[in-house]
């Protein structure tokens, strides 16, 4: 069992705790947001995603390239209003996950007042509450566990608010994916995946239908599809991991799966585990909808176990 959150790393973590502390006492005080808001962000290779906390507060996860993140993530930021993060979170400093972070300092999005994370900041195990959202830290850097690869030290991390559970892994592989299914088995099943390495490489294929998603998360389909991995993805992921939960009882909501790609960003909004539902946003001048509990969503999405890419119509019923 891992030690206490904020005793691993003393002096970095006592300062969370303190600016914790903090934030705790006066978040009573202030008007809150009625819900916890995500958007993956399209970036193509690699990862962003945007967090709206139901304090208000905001964190981004990665951001992306220099070029997606100046080109795609900041004119959403821009559109609604968000010019500081309360929050950032790298989960490894790969440049397709990284390289927004200096237009994000030269913005003034991040500043002094912004609290970093990033694979250090935690262990393996951890487990905390901030602003009203559940942390568990299931991957982290550990090179004597994962050796020197960064993709492998990737931050992966599940967050549940009103027991609705989401999940992203950066890019970490199998051996992380299957220790946290063999250590916390109860822990594993999530409404909302963010694969890992963009569904590049090897996948697990016990952890992702452990997992059990209503929405599997594939940000960087585009280019896959010019990658032998795409191949596998197709003729591995989506028969034997959407396939068999669709044919076996799970929760996805067809036999296809959801992605962001070079199409949009993917909008969540949570209330609680029964009340939350996701829409598209097909270009980055998209506002974010208004919250209902049906939503038509219009995006590409592959269909059956090898269908081809294409436009359906889908709708997204209250859980």
């Amino acid at each position: 069992m891992s030690k206490p959150l904020f005793m691993q790393k003393p002096l970095l973590k006592l300062g969370l705790f303190v600016w914790l502390t903090f934030m705790s006492a006066i978040g009573s005080q202030k008007s809150v947001a009625s819900a916890l808001q995500i958007v993956t962000l399209d970036v193509s290779s690699g990862d962003a995603a945007l967090v709206i906390f139901p304090t208000g507060k905001t964190m981004m996860i990665d951001t992306g390239s220099d070029g997606k993140f100046t080109n795609n993530v900041m004119p959403f930021l821009e559109l609604h209003g968000i010019s500081h993060l309360d929050y950032f979170v790298n989960s490894h400093p790969h440049g397709d996950h990284l390289n927004g972070l200096p237009v994000m300092q030269a913005s003034g999005l991040v500043d002094d007042n912004t609290v970093m994370w990033d694979w250090e900041t935690f262990d393996y195990e951890d487990q905390f509450t901030l602003e009203g959202v559940d942390f568990f830290i299931s991957n982290a850097r550990d090179t004597s566990f994962h050796g020197t690869d960064a993709n492998y030290n990737s931050l992966a991390f599940t967050m549940t608010y009103n027991d609705f559970v989401y999940s992203t892994g950066g890019d970490e592989g199998t051996k992380s994916v299957n220790r946290f299914l063999d250590d916390h088995p109860d822990k594993v099943r999530a409404h909302v995946r963010n694969t890992a390495h963009h569904m590049y490489g090897p996948i697990s294929k016990s952890y992702l239908r452990a997992i059990d998603a209503h929405l599997y998360i594939i940000s960087n389909t585009n280019e896959l599809r010019d990658w032998n991995e795409w191949n596998q993805a197709l003729n591995d992921f989506i028969p034997n991991v959407v396939g068999w939960l669709f044919n076996n009882g799970g929760r996805v909501e067809g036999a296809g799966y959801y992605f962001t790609g070079e199409v949009g960003h993917i909008y969540i909004r949570v209330s609680s585990a029964s009340n939350w539902d996701y829409t598209f946003l097909p270009t980055k001048t998209d506002m974010i909808p208004c919250w209902t509990t049906c939503i038509d969503v219009t995006a590409p999405i592959i269909k059956g176990n090898d269908g081809p890419i294409g436009s359906v119509d889908m709708v997204v019923v209250q859980k």
